[in-house]
């Protein structure tokens, strides 16, 4: 009977710390884009953010699966803030492109004065990231630096056009 129970015990703890044998905690202060900087050189795919009731962030990721990153996340956040917390966020990456794409996206979003110009900043991110010809390269940054400084989506698209004649 007590062997069973040592047995038993011994499983339970196995099976209850393989999810963590693929994730990682890091101590520090991050922000989503630099935590998946970070993170996705080491590999990892998975990302998720988790957020307590009174507003503490933690970060989650894993080479395994997008539940093991969200169960770090929680997990991370509630030892932190003593409350119940929840996935705000969460991505998986498959490539590099993809990573810089995302970056870039938070990079230029942060200060957005209108939040339809999203999806401008997402679009010429994915071309800033897939481009190879310098040139090429120089009217994204541009149109991103326009865009991002824009009121509206008219003065955005403008602005594009600008940088497009001035290095074409």
């Amino acid at each position: 009977m007590l062997i069973r129970n040592k047995k038993n015990l011994l499983l339970y703890t196995l099976i209850s710390l393989l999810p963590l044998a693929c994730t990682t905690v890091l101590d520090g202060t991050y922000s989503w884009d630099t935590f998946i900087q970070e993170r996705s050189e080491d590999g990892d795919t998975f990302f998720a953010e988790a957020t307590s009731p009174n507003g503490i962030i933690s970060y989650g990721s894993s080479n395994d699966s997008q539940g093991a990153a969200n169960n770090m996340a929680t997990r991370h956040c509630s030892e932190n803030s003593g409350k119940i917390c929840r996935i705000t966020r969460f991505i998986t990456l498959s490539r590099k492109q993809d990573i810089e794409s995302l970056v870039c996206t938070e990079k230029y979003s942060r200060d957005l004065k209108n939040e339809n110009l999203g999806f401008l900043i997402t679009q010429w991110c994915n071309k800033l990231t897939s481009i190879s010809l310098q040139k090429d390269k120089k009217i994204a940054e541009c149109s991103l630096n326009h865009i991002s400084r824009s009121k509206n989506v008219t003065n955005a698209i403008s602005g594009s056009k600008l940088c497009e004649a001035k290095f074409n």
